[in-house]
């Protein structure tokens, strides 16, 4: 548990019973599998009141350029068929923006009780769906995470040919295509060993599928079975290209993503 979400039960346990407290704090805790527990506590112990997804460059200050979320519970137990307020800015790219869409967006309303029928009990402000899971046909493990991106990794242009030593390494893509990112190699002599997290066991190697972006508009490529690189996500079945490529598809993650590319980035999920 990192240091800001240890805040979250911080202020919990200093509010008295039956009053509020409001945090703004990474909103890595409300979707990451490693608090799920914490969020089942919260959702049957506590009230919530509010959720309101700001997003990045939700302040004017380069401290707060991360996902940020604002949340207002109160210390006592929910009610039955308490509801649940929120709004999502997350998707507004400048602070100006997000207040704007703060001052002229309807509130969304959500059963709280609802929240712990969501995968990984995900603080969601929509309503959860009885369809099944992507994670029922596919797997998507954790990218290579070297710890020295400048010692481990070159364009495949900056290392004489043949590499011997050197793997092609998938990364991401700027828009949606079927054959990109793959600009770069990986000196992968040592097999991994001296790397920060080198997923030696992934079970996504040598399979077909799609690579989504982690950063910036989630565009996705076909993956075919290479190492790559821990700002990609790869979902391990190549029929799911037709889903990712669309629009829609892309709108329902980011409200997942685009809350938790920093943490990615850290190896934390």
């Amino acid at each position: 548990m990192n240091l800001a979400t240890v805040f979250v039960e911080r202020c919990r346990a200093f509010t008295a019973l039956g009053g509020a407290y409001v945090m703004v704090t990474p909103q890595n805790w409300h979707f990451l599998g490693s608090y799920s527990k914490l969020r089942k506590s919260l959702l049957t112990e506590q009230t919530w009141n509010l959720v309101v997804n700001l997003g990045p460059k939700a302040f004017q200050t380069q401290m707060w350029d991360f996902n940020i979320g604002l949340s207002i519970l109160t210390n006592r137990s929910p009610l039955d068929g308490q509801i649940m307020m929120g709004i999502d800015v997350s998707t507004a790219i400048m602070t100006v923006e997000k207040a704007v869409w703060l001052r002229k967006r309807s509130l969304q309303a959500v059963e709280q009780a609802a929240q712990l029928r969501n995968p990984d009990l995900r603080i969601s402000l929509e309503e959860a769906n009885k369809s099944k899971l992507l994670e029922q046909y596919a797997f998507s493990p954790r990218g290579i995470v070297t710890g020295d991106t400048e010692y481990w990794i070159k364009y495949f242009w900056e290392v004489p040919m043949p590499y011997n030593a050197w793997r092609f390494l998938q990364s991401t893509v700027e828009s949606n295509q079927l054959f990109g990112g793959r600009e770069h190699i990986i000196n992968w002599a040592s097999r991994g060993k001296g790397m920060l997290r080198p997923g030696l066991a992934n079970q996504a190697y040598d399979h077909d599928g799609v690579v989504i972006s982690q950063i910036g508009k989630l565009s996705c490529t076909l993956y075919t079975g290479e190492l790559y690189d821990n700002n990609c996500a790869v979902i391990a079945v190549l029929a799911t290209w037709y889903i990712c490529s669309e629009k829609a598809i892309v709108r329902a993650i980011e409200r997942i993503f685009n809350r938790c590319t920093s943490m990615c980035n850290q190896g934390k999920i």
